[in-house]
């Protein structure tokens, strides 16, 4: 039996296996918090998911992701949109949080996370490219449920990529660079959007269409993807990306238009179903390095 526990760049999201099935709970949102509001976070969302307070987590193997790049000693090198996190270990992090009651703590990458729990609750197969765009934007690549490396845990850093030629003022992002998909596609890039439009953020999430700029760099990022890294299957996960679920079709049309040679045919494009993939999947891989253990 595992915890999930998914530090996101404006809330906490945690999830408990249950049977077959799973508890799950979410923080009060927040706005780079400081250290004691993570913490605090954290133990509000566990309490929520569980019911039972701390004591869910009593002896349970504990699978924790956080955006951002993290160090091989478990330590948060950089975290943009939680920079009260660098410097910090994850380790410490948890044993603050959860009182030292977790038998076991396994890290993974958010992307990573979301990618193990579409990959298992779809049951897909072959090479599967998982976007997760939040706050952020980060990607998984998993091969038959691999997960492919190129830098550090990471097949590289997809929401970094330049796409400014769809055209218009380049976008900035919150660590200065101009013209990244994480600056057009980001949470908020929508919320000055939806603000301008004078309309909340879900709202302006589910007016969007291929015409926006912001769904036009995503595009123009998959098709890039499609050369890079060749998928069977993408699937658009995270906060924004659960919420473009409703342009599928039109949005597959626009990354197919005049696409390299080099995409696999028959390729499918998806989207997450809610926000809490990457804490389920971040339970999946405590379940396995747990079971490993003891194996």
């Amino acid at each position: 039996m595992a915890i999930g526990i998914d530090i996101g760049g404006s809330a906490v999201k945690v999830a408990i296996r249950e049977g077959d099935g799973w508890r799950l709970g979410a923080s009060e949102r927040y706005e780079r918090p400081a250290y004691e509001r993570i913490v605090g976070a954290i133990r509000s969302a566990v309490e929520r998911a569980g019911g039972a307070g701390l004591g869910a987590v009593e002896g349970r193997c504990v699978g924790l992701c956080c955006p951002g790049v993290v160090g091989a000693t478990r330590v948060v090198e950089r975290a943009v949109n939680l920079p009260a996190l660098e410097g910090r270990s994850l380790g410490e992090l948890v044993r603050a949080a959860l009182d030292d009651a977790a038998r076991h703590v396994e890290v993974v990458t958010d992307a990573r996370a979301a990618a193990l729990d579409i990959w298992a609750s779809e049951r897909l197969s072959g090479r599967l490219l998982a976007v997760s765009i939040g706050t952020g934007v980060g990607a998984c690549v998993l091969d038959d449920g691999e997960a492919l490396l190129v830098t550090g845990q990471t097949p590289g850093h997809l929401g970094q990529i330049d796409v400014s030629a769809v055209g218009g003022s380049e976008a900035v992002g919150r660590d200065g660079a101009r013209g990244t998909l994480e600056a057009y596609v980001g949470v908020r890039a929508w919320a000055r959007d939806a603000e301008e439009c004078g309309v909340s953020v879900e709202e302006r999430l589910r007016s969007a269409g291929v015409e926006d700029t912001g769904v036009r760099a995503l595009v123009r990022a998959i098709r890039i993807s499609h050369a890079v890294y060749r998928p069977d299957h993408v699937r658009l996960l995270g906060g924004v990306g659960v919420r473009l679920g409703h342009l599928g079709g039109p949005l597959r049309g626009a990354i197919a238009d005049g696409l390299t040679s080099l995409a696999r045919e028959g390729w499918t494009l998806g989207f997450g179903t809610d926000d809490f993939h990457a804490a389920r999947g971040a339970a999946r891989a405590a379940e396995e390095a747990c079971q490993g253990a003891v194996d």
